[in-house]
């Protein structure tokens, strides 16, 4: 029933408009598509490891490593993006903000409905946030970082190489 009246739908008039109005945007689309910027790809090869606690992975590691340590913890609610995902998203972030160095990321499950972040590097922390504001956050972290590196006021015996 409902396949019969979209067919009839499209018919007379009405079809001559739609085919008209669609002959006219379609070359617009495929103009807007060759202007458009290329969406960054970030290819990971590691697998997602939970830990017990994300948080302090991260701060551990991220006085002994250079680089950003990621703490995830993984909120209830159904519309939590995977794993994979926020890892990728925030990646992709940090590489727009100017960081060079390893990202390193640590997930833990939540009890609460939001999912948490939290940037580590050095013994320094900035965090935590919820997802959305962890992302607004990356530049802010990424110029710190870079700045401190520049200066030589990483902590961490590990940051001998990268400071040089």
């Amino acid at each position: 029933m409902a396949l019969e009246d979209i067919r009839k739908s499209f018919t007379g008039r009405a079809a001559a408009i739609g085919l008209t109005a669609m002959a006219a945007v379609t070359p617009l689309t495929f103009s807007w598509a060759q202007d458009a910027q290329p969406i960054p790809v970030v290819a990971t090869t590691s697998s997602i490891q939970m830990v017990e606690n994300a948080d302090r992975g991260a701060s551990i590691f991220s006085r002994e490593n250079a680089g950003i340590a990621v703490a995830i913890r993984l909120g209830t609610h159904e519309s939590t993006p995977s794993p994979e995902r926020i890892r990728d998203v925030l990646t992709a972030d940090f590489r727009n903000a100017g960081l060079e160095d390893p990202i390193t990321f640590f997930f833990d499950h939540n009890d609460v409905p939001a999912t948490g972040a939290a940037f580590y590097y050095a013994g320094y922390v900035d965090g935590p946030f919820s997802l959305g504001p962890s992302r607004e956050a990356v530049q802010q972290t990424a110029d710190s970082y870079n700045f401190r590196k520049s200066r030589g006021l990483l902590a961490s015996i590990a940051y001998e190489n990268v400071n040089n």
